[in-house]
């Protein structure tokens, strides 16, 4: 909850992320022109790195799926090895 009516607040309309359209960000009191100019920027940029941060993890579930399916591929290949060359034994 935000008490008072005098409050700085960073809004971003694009976020990024395919759950939040927008984020706001409260200035702490007491913030000089300057510091207010920074902190937009530093909101932007952190902004972003949530959304590239979810890009990584999005990326790194893909290869782990791409591994245990390669390697589920290749023990149901070792199987069907070892059975062709149980039958031809017989």
């Amino acid at each position: 909850m935000v008490k008072g009516v005098n409050r700085q607040i960073i809004e971003i309309k694009s976020t990024g992320s395919e759950y939040f359209e927008r984020a706001l960000l409260f200035i702490k009191n007491g913030a000089t022109i300057e510091e207010r100019e920074r902190a937009c920027e530093e909101a932007k940029e952190y902004i972003k790195s949530l959304a590239s941060e979810k890009q990584r993890r999005k990326s790194r579930d893909m290869r782990v799926t791409i591994i245990v399916l390669s390697l589920g591929l290749f023990i149901a290949l070792a199987a069907v090895g070892v059975l062709l060359f149980a039958c031809t034994k017989m």
